[in-house]
Parts: C-alpha cells; sequence; structure tokens
C-alpha cells in the first residue's frame, strides 16, 4: 500500500513541476517577445469571458481602446517578468476564479501574445505562445500596478486597488 501512496506522490510531483516549467517557459518566451516588441498595448477587458475563445482576447471582451506603453515601460515590464523570484507557476486559475479586469498585448494583433491580469487572485494567464501560462503575480502586484496606473492614470478601477502586496504562501 506504501508503494502506492509513494508512487502517487512522485506522479504528482512530477506533474507539479512539468506545469511550473511549462508556466515558466512560457513567462520567458514573453520576456524575449518584449524585448523585440515593438508595440505593447493595455487593454480594458470584462472579467468574464464568452464560451467562444476566439473573440476578444482568450474569450474575455475588450471595453477599451488600446493604450500603447512607451519604450520604458515595456523595458520595466521585461525586467519584471524576468524575476523568476516574483512568480509562482500553476496550472489553473484558483482563488477568485480568475477574472482578468486587464491585459497586456505583446506584437501585432494576429501574432499577438496576451496576458490577462487578474488583481483580485493576483493571477495572470499568457496566452498566444504556443502554450498557457498561469502565474501567481503576488510578490509583483505593486510594480505591476503602478505600471499600469502609469499608462492609465485615469481608470477608477486601478485607482481602487491596493498595491500592498497581497500573498497567501
Amino acid at each position: 500500500m506504501r508503494f502506492f501512496a509513494g508512487l502517487a506522490l512522485l506522479v504528482a510531483s512530477q506533474a507539479l513541476a512539468s506545469e511550473s516549467l511549462v508556466s515558466t517557459t512560457v513567462r520567458h518566451a514573453l520576456v524575449s517577445k518584449l524585448h523585440s516588441a515593438e508595440a505593447v498595448t493595455v487593454v480594458r477587458v470584462e472579467n468574464k469571458p464568452y464560451r467562444d475563445h476566439t473573440r476578444g482576447i482568450d474569450g474575455y471582451e475588450i471595453l477599451s481602446s488600446p493604450t500603447e506603453l512607451s519604450s520604458e515601460q515595456i523595458s520595466e515590464l521585461a525586467n519584471l517578468f524576468a524575476e523568476d523570484a516574483l512568480f509562482r507557476p500553476h496550472n489553473r486559475a484558483s482563488a477568485c476564479g480568475f477574472f482578468p479586469g486587464f491585459a497586456l498585448r505583446v506584437g501585432a494583433e494576429g501574432a499577438a501574445a496576451n496576458v490577462l491580469l487578474c488583481f483580485s487572485c493576483n493571477e495572470m494567464k499568457i496566452v498566444g505562445l504556443g502554450e498557457v501560462g498561469y502565474e501567481s503575480t503576488c510578490h509583483a502586484r505593486s510594480r505591476l500596478l503602478r505600471l499600469l496606473r502609469a499608462a492609465l492614470p485615469e481608470e477608477p478601477d486601478l485607482k481602487r486597488l491596493d498595491l500592498e502586496e497581497q500573498c497567501y504562501f
């Protein structure tokens, strides 16, 4: 019996390691794309997806016109996403069920990588790079919020969000 319990634990830990590797690899691919991107925009998105994931950004309706980030903001974003210690990969959204309010679009629309950001559960979902990556952003929360507030200074929902890290692990 112990053998099967040990085997199940080993399989589960390998699956978690594999999911962590996928998310980290996707984020690293995003960093590379940020370094070479001609444009990065931020948009407000509906926090509940359509059933059709081809609409909007991964099924989340775009609610605002895109705001282009400056080259300095893009560089800051790339440096932020490159800091492995700030992110914790996992295979699915948790906590609030993942209700993003903002998205970053990296690159041209047809070949864009998209980062959906949920500040309720401090998670992001990266899509458009082959694999899908979910990662916790709780340790990067204040820096992400400052960056988005600089890009969207009149956005009331960003003004209401607390800058403090809200990490529960």
